[in-house]
C-alpha cells in the first residue's frame, strides 16, 4: 500500500515511526502507595498518650521514695518514647519525599515522551499543510489510497487526542506530587525540631534521676526509708509470685535435671549474688534472694527456659518487670528493664527475646535483676545456670 498512497507516504511514515513510542502511566506496575501510618509507630504514639497520663497522675502528690523513683522513671519512658516517635516521623517523612521524588520523576519522563511525540507530529502538521486532504482528491489519488490514508489520519488524530489528554492529566498529577513534596519536607523539618525537643527532655529527665539519687544518699533518714521500701517491695514481690503460682497445676516432673542447664538471661558480669549483701547505694546489709547482673543499657533480656508469661508490669521497687512460669515449679523473674516486649499469657520459647536491659526502679543505674524460684521459694539461681 504505501507504493501508491505517495501523496499520504508523509502522515503513514510519521504513524508508522511513531507508533513505536510507548507513553507509559507512572504507578501502572506499582503497588499501590500505603498512605497508612505504620503499626509501630500508632503503638509508640499510644504509649506516649499512656505515659503522659501516668506522669499526670504521679505529680502534686506527696511521694515515698520508690514512688518518686517510678515518677522520675516514667518520665524518663515518655520522653524516650517521645523521642522514638519523633524518629520514626522522620523515617515515614523521608521514605515519602523518596516516593514523591521518584513519582515526579517518573512523570517527568513520560512528559518529555511526550512532549517529543507532539513536537514531531505539529511539524508533520505543518510540512502537508491545512490543504493535504484537497491536494489527494485534486490529484486524482485512487480512491482506495485515499481511504488508507484518511484512516492513517484518524488514528494519528485519535492517538494525538489521547497523548494530548494524558499530558494535561499528567500535568495535574505532577502538581499534586511537587506539592505534596513541599509538605513532606516540612513534615521532615517539623520532626527534626520534635526530636531535638525530645532529646533534650530526656536528657533533663536522667540529669534529674541522677540528681535524685545523689540526693538520696547523702540523707541518711531518706536512705533509710528506701531500705525499708525495698525490703517491703521484695516481700511484695514474694507474695506476687505465691499468688501466680497457686494457679498453677501441681508439678509434673522433677525439674532437677535442669541445675547447670538453664541460659544467662543477660551476658554480664554478677556484681550481686544470692544472699545477704551489701547494697551499693546505702552501703547496709540486705536481703537479696537472687543476682544483679551488670549489663549495658538496651542489652537484651532473654528467657532462660521456655515458659509462659505470668506477669508483665511495672513492679514497686523492681521497676518493669516479668515474671515466667515454667514446668516443675520453677519460676523466673526479670527486672528493672528498659522496655518489655511480652504480654501476659504468651508463650515464650528458650532464648526469646524478652525485654531491654534499664533501670527503671533502680536506685544505680542499668543492671537486670534475676530471681529464680522453685515451689514458691527463692532459690539460688547460680547452680542452675550454664557454666560461662
Amino acid at each position: 500500500m504505501a507504493s501508491r498512497c505517495s501523496s499520504w507516504a508523509p502522515i503513514a511514515a510519521t504513524c508508522l515511526a511513531l507508533g513505536a513510542i510507548s507513553f507509559s502511566h507512572p504507578g501502572e506496575a506499582e503497588t499501590a502507595d500505603d498512605a497508612r501510618r505504620p503499626e509501630d509507630l500508632r503503638a509508640v504514639q499510644e504509649e506516649i498518650q499512656r505515659l503522659r497520663g501516668e506522669v499526670e497522675g504521679l505529680q502534686g502528690k506527696e511521694r515515698s521514695v520508690l514512688e518518686e523513683i517510678r515518677h522520675l522513671d516514667t518520665e524518663v519512658r515518655l520522653r524516650r518514647a517521645e523521642e522514638q516517635g519523633a524518629a520514626q516521623r522522620i523515617t515515614l517523612a523521608t521514605r515519602s519525599i523518596d516516593e514523591h521524588t521518584r513519582r515526579i520523576a517518573s512523570l517527568e519522563a513520560a512528559q518529555a515522551e511526550r512532549r517529543r511525540y507532539l513536537s514531531l507530529r505539529l511539524r508533520e502538521m505543518y510540512k502537508l499543510g491545512p490543504q493535504a486532504t484537497l491536494r489527494g482528491l485534486v490529484d486524482g489519488q485512487a480512491a482506495e489510497d485515499f481511504l488508507a490514508g484518511m484512516r492513517y489520519a484518524a488514528y494519528l488524530s485519535e492517538k494525538d487526542h489521547r497523548t494530548i489528554a494524558a499530558f494535561r492529566e499528567d500535568e495535574l498529577r505532577a502538581e499534586s506530587e511537587r506539592a505534596g513534596l513541599i509538605e513532606e519536607r516540612k513534615d521532615l523539618e517539623a520532626g527534626r525540631e520534635e526530636a531535638a525537643r525530645a532529646r533534650d527532655a530526656l536528657l533533663d529527665a536522667r540529669v534529674r534521676k541522677a540528681s535524685y539519687l545523689r540526693a538520696l544518699q547523702q540523707d541518711r533518714r531518706k536512705s533509710l526509708d528506701a531500705l525499708r521500701e525495698l525490703e517491703d517491695a521484695a516481700r511484695e514481690l514474694g507474695g506476687l509470685a505465691d499468688s501466680l503460682a497457686r494457679g498453677a497445676p501441681p508439678p509434673a516432673r522433677e525439674v532437677d535435671h535442669l541445675r547447670g542447664a538453664l541460659d544467662w538471661p543477660v551476658a554480664g558480669r554478677v556484681v550481686s549474688g544470692f544472699g545477704r549483701t551489701v547494697h551499693p547505694q546505702f552501703k547496709t546489709a540486705v536481703p537479696h534472694p537472687g543476682l544483679d547482673i551488670e549489663a549495658p543499657e538496651g542489652t537484651d533480656i532473654r528467657a532462660s527456659l521456655e515458659g509462659k508469661v505470668v506477669y508483665s508490669s511495672w513492679l514497686r521497687g523492681y521497676g518493669l518487670t516479668a515474671i515466667l512460669e515454667h514446668a516443675g515449679g520453677l519460676m523466673s523473674v526479670y527486672a528493672h528493664a528498659a522496655a518489655l516486649l511480652v504480654e501476659v499469657g504468651e508463650e515464650v520459647k528458650r532464648g526469646q527475646l524478652l525485654g531491654k536491659v534499664g533501670d527503671t526502679g533502680s536506685l544505680r543505674g542499668p543492671f537486670l535483676y534475676f530471681e529464680l524460684r522453685k515451689d514458691g521459694k527463692p532459690v539460688d539461681p547460680a547452680p542452675w545456670l550454664r557454666r560461662r
